[in-house]
């Protein structure tokens, strides 16, 4: 990225999308100053950036810059309200008490980084099964709240009606927790290689009757797996506090 953006100078559209993309990289290497800085400077160049002033404000937050906040954040949820793609939903949580204009921030995220993906896999077949298929859908078996949040969950379940199936896109399981969870699941899935379509492919052909999705837009978040459409069921818990759109 630095070497596009040192190339790119007199093409104002790619600067600003590879400026976007080194801001959202700095973001999540934890250099929200790097970050900022690239925001500023690509918002000086197009101010309707799809997502960069929602980016923009949520650095704002997490640098505790409360000068007129109250008002961008009213900004942003007309701009929301619009159908303009101004924020990312997980920034909206974090600034808003608004529930229509989160689903609505979603419903536009998810048209523009995860469409529907073709031909849904799944395609209305009744499955005959003697226990429920539950597929848990993880990027948190490890030590983190996610995991000792739902370890009893998955220790719980009646092994008579329900087959637990876990399904990591967040590497293998680690620790003392993820130790505990592998051993509850009926099988294991290692998905964090796979291609988005090639593991909602592997969840189908397993016949799985319910996806649950434990991370949402979180960390290392897979939603294209889900877009595909590979179960009959599909839910978000517990991971990301908010609708997916």
């Amino acid at each position: 990225y630095d070497r596009g953006i040192e190339t790119a100078q007199a093409n104002q559209q790619l600067l600003a999308a590879l400026l976007y993309r080194r801001s959202t990289l700095a973001l999540l290497t934890n250099q929200p100053a790097d970050s900022a800085a690239d925001l500023e400077r690509l918002l000086a160049i197009d101010p309707q950036f799809p997502f960069a002033r929602g980016l923009a404000l949520y650095l704002a937050l997490m640098d505790c810059r409360w000068e007129g906040l109250e008002e961008r954040i009213a900004q942003t949820l007309d701009a929301v309200r619009r159908n303009e793609p101004a924020v990312p939903p997980w920034v909206l949580i974090s600034a808003a008490d608004a529930p229509q204009e989160q689903l609505q921030a979603a419903s536009i995220w998810t048209q523009s980084f995860c469409p529907p993906g073709g031909v849904p896999l799944w395609q209305g077949e009744r499955y005959q099964h003697s226990r429920l298929r539950v597929a848990y859908v993880s990027a948190d078996f490890r030590e983190h709240p996610v995991a000792h949040a739902i370890a009893d969950v998955i220790a719980h379940h009646d092994p008579k009606g329900f087959e637990i199936i876990g399904v990591s896109i967040g590497g293998p399981p680690s620790g003392p927790t993820g130790q505990r969870l592998l051993e509850r699941f009926d099988r294991f899935i290692e998905g964090s290689t796979q291609l988005d379509r090639d593991l909602a492919a592997q969840l189908r052909a397993a016949e799985v009757d319910l996806a649950i999705d434990l991370t949402g837009y979180t960390a290392n978040s897979r939603p294209n797996i889900f877009a595909a459409r590979p179960a009959p069921v599909q839910v978000s818990f517990l991971g990301y506090p908010g609708t997916l759109g």
